[in-house]
């Protein structure tokens, strides 16, 4: 049977992750240092041109709230196929993935906080040169003590999804609360009606207008999982080609109000039922991966060295940069960047340097050891027979480079 099976795609996506952690940090360095770029011209008249690029299909290149919804998909994607033959009973896959989460996450706020004494008031000092909201905003004095940083990297940032230290860490909230419903699911749930719990749960998050509807994606990314595990993808490279430039293109919607722009129509109708700004961002990250799927020529670039780099330190990537980019870029500017173009470029060059330094060593001394660390534990507490699956051995893979 000509397929698009779970074996062929595990690097490919280890290369869509690493790709899409790296626009996360291109995202919010122009935010942060050309917010026209990213926010549109907010009523200055002589913005023309980035607002254009801004408001544009090209947005897709540096949205990193795009890239965010194209790590949502994944997870529910990965976590599927772990839960279809994992051993493990429901509350200690509970403990594990709230591990798996806790650690690095309280690893990233310590770093934070001890930049943020080191260099008080940089943001603020940046934001000033700038002359845009975006870096003022973040850590704002007086700072809070280190019992703040031990509650928010703990558990506080899973029930509010909010952080003082970490401002990326509002993913968190819905990166546990999606994958523990598809374990939930996967456990729970019969098999013979999985699919139909899983179209069921996703239209219920597509008319929700809190937060919850982020959730969207791990149930798209799911029902991917069962498509392509019980052979119903076959691979087309002329169809694949297709929802991919449809999931970049739904991907470009501007962070900027979409009136007046391309996006109009598709983000006003959509508003009508679902939150467009999570929704079409779902959708478009769900195109995006199944396209991959579908087009075999894309594990080009995603199987390449550089990209499977960027998959291995992915989620180090993503927890280390945002406090670099606000205190240690921000200092950077202050400091040297403002003076012009070469200064500035300089400075970029350095804080992408060490931000991929930082993550390296981040992946290496914290998160891969935590991740070895819990599958020992969940080997050493498994008890449930292993369902025999059609994707048994892509779900093992799948589960040793597990997204966050």
């Amino acid at each position: 049977m000509n397929r698009a099976s779970p074996p062929s795609r595990v690097t490919s996506l280890d290369g869509l992750r690493g790709i899409a952690a790296f626009i996360v940090i291109i995202s919010h360095l122009i935010a942060g240092f050309f917010p026209v770029l990213y926010f549109g011209a907010e009523g200055k008249a002589d913005a023309t041109l980035q607002h254009a690029i801004a408001t544009s299909p090209l947005f897709v290149l540096y949205s990193g709230t795009f890239a965010v919804y194209v790590f949502f998909v994944l997870s529910g994607y990965v976590i599927a196929a772990s839960a279809a033959k994992t051993r493990c009973r429901l509350p200690l896959l509970v403990v594990t993935r709230y591990l798996r989460l806790t650690v690095p996450i309280l690893s990233s706020v310590c770093l934070a906080y001890a930049l943020d004494r080191l260099f008080p008031g940089a943001s603020q000092r940046a934001a000033q040169i700038v002359g845009h909201w975006w870096l003022g905003f973040m850590y704002q004095l007086p700072d809070p003590p280190f019992s703040a940083v031990l509650r928010e990297g703990s558990y506080s940032v899973y029930w509010t999804g909010l952080s003082y230290f970490n401002n990326v860490l509002w993913t968190m909230r819905v990166e546990l609360a999606g994958s523990l419903a598809i374990y939930a699911l996967y456990l729970l749930v019969s098999k013979s009606v999985r699919v139909p719990v899983l179209l069921f749960t996703a239209l219920v998050c597509f008319f929700v207008q809190q937060w919850p509807s982020n959730l969207l994606g791990f149930f798209f990314g799911a029902l991917l999982f069962e498509a392509q595990s019980h052979g119903k993808l076959k691979q087309n490279s002329l169809l694949g080609a297709a929802l991919l430039l449809i999931g970049l293109f739904l991907g470009g919607l501007p962070f900027a109000p979409a009136e007046g722009t391309i996006y109009e129509a598709i983000s006003a109708f959509v508003g009508r039922f679902s939150p467009a700004f999570s929704t079409v961002r779902a959708i478009g990250a769900t195109a995006l991966l199944l396209g991959i799927i579908l087009w075999k020529r894309s594990g080009a670039v995603l199987d390449s060295r550089p990209s499977q780099f960027l998959g291995r330190i992915s989620f180090a990537l993503y927890l280390v940069h945002f406090p670099l980019l606000c205190i240690g870029l921000s200092e950077l500017y202050w400091r040297f960047g403002s003076s012009g173009p070469v200064p500035m470029t300089l400075s970029i060059i350095c804080y992408v340097g060490v931000t991929i330094l930082v993550a390296y060593v981040f992946t290496v001394a914290i998160d891969e050891p935590t991740v070895r660390i819990l599958t020992r534990i969940k080997k050493a507490w498994s008890v449930r027979p292993a369902r025999i699956d059609i994707v048994d051995e892509p779900a093992v893979a799948l589960e040793a480079r597990e997204t966050p």
